[in-house]
């Protein structure tokens, strides 16, 4: 990730090559639940990959590719710590969930701050709606955790970002159905002044949002 050699040992390897946009949603879900161990080594290694530089986003042969959006290290520790809790230290834990934290709220590789306000609007970052959606899934794995095993503080300030996804949701989005090819503005109603905006709509967003329609 430093690009620097790392090396483990038979107790704790040092992993590489993780497709993590790829895998988060099946592979690593089953690599928890048919072999729980060999994932804990897995979530060590991205703990110590942060600690050189960065949780993983899409590492290629020990270092940081960046080629995708989102960051899901970040579901698939949130899914071995709560299925698996009694796995990790609480140091583990503590440290795993600090990690989280400096990556959702101190990196800014997916539009986080931008997201933080509420959306990311196709005139602040390309693939806008696409980088909601994957935010608010880091952020709701993040905020399950907290929930679990975050202390006072944490829970304290604790901001549910997550729900941020809904503003894209078919009842506050104006697609113009039948002549969605043509159309050529996006409305948007901000969550917090519901104030319908229109803005250009780049052929990128309406691709997703033809896609998330269909689904």
């Amino acid at each position: 990730m430093d690009l620097k050699n790392h090396k483990g040992d038979l107790n704790n390897p040092r992993y590489t090559v993780f497709s993590l946009w790829d895998t988060y949603r099946a592979a690593h879900p089953l690599y928890q639940l048919v072999y729980p161990d060999y994932n804990r080594k897995f979530i060590l290694t991205f703990l110590g990959q942060y600690k050189s530089w960065t949780t993983s986003v899409w590492e290629l042969a020990g270092n940081e590719t960046f080629c995708m959006i989102g960051n899901h290290s970040i579901p698939v520790i949130a899914d071995a710590l709560l299925q698996s809790p009694q796995s990790y230290t609480s140091k583990e834990k503590q440290d795993l969930i600090e990690a989280i934290e400096a990556t959702l709220f101190k990196n800014e590789f997916c539009s986080q701050s931008i997201f933080r306000t509420g959306y990311i609007s196709s005139d602040q970052a390309g693939e806008s709606v696409s980088k909601t959606i994957e935010n608010s899934l880091d952020y709701a794995a993040y905020e399950k955790l907290v929930e679990q095993f975050g202390n006072k503080d944490q829970k304290d300030s604790l901001i549910y970002y997550s729900s941020y996804y809904k503003i894209y949701s078919m009842n506050s989005l104006d697609i113009f159905k039948q002549s969605k090819i043509k159309c050529s503005f996006l409305h948007l109603i901000l969550a917090k002044s519901i104030t319908i905006i229109p803005r250009p709509m780049p052929i990128n967003i309406y691709l997703e949002l033809t896609t998330m329609w269909l689904v």
